[in-house]
């Protein structure tokens, strides 16, 4: 029976039952949204004073920036972590440990990217609209 089960090298297995290999899938996973949720309230509280005070704006961008480039990093993690778990053979059932870790670095990947692209959704506006026209 442990013949049909593709088990991963022993040393990706022990990666990722430790600490340090969960913290990097969860962080893929929820990394994005954070870095999302604190570039929306930091920008949001800075508009309003940013009427008058043109240096805002360039604090501003260059928080966004910092923001983007944290929500980037970690989709690079889980698309690390998903290089690392990835299957020889897409047909042979896999172990407990493999699963789940395909799982959350496959959905790292895809929910810190959509909110990599939120933030520059979000970045926008800044671009085309003064925050004194309203």
């Amino acid at each position: 029976m442990s013949q049909l089960v593709a088990n991963l090298d022993p040393e990706v297995e022990r990666h990722f039952t430790r600490p340090r290999g969960k913290l990097a899938l969860w962080t893929g996973v929820l990394g994005g949204p954070l870095a999302w949720s604190v570039q929306l309230l930091f920008c949001y509280v800075l508009v309003r004073f940013m009427c008058g005070r043109e240096w805002l704006s360039v604090v501003n961008h260059v928080a966004t920036l910092v923001l983007l480039a944290a929500a980037l990093a970690c989709v690079l993690l889980a698309l690390r972590e998903w290089n690392r778990v990835r299957r020889e053979d897409p047909q042979a059932p896999e172990t407990a440990v493999a699963a789940r870790s395909r799982f959350l670095a496959g959905l790292g990947i895809l929910v810190s990217g959509i909110f990599s692209l939120v933030i520059v959704a979000q970045w926008m506006p800044l671009f085309f609209l003064s925050p004194c026209d309203f």
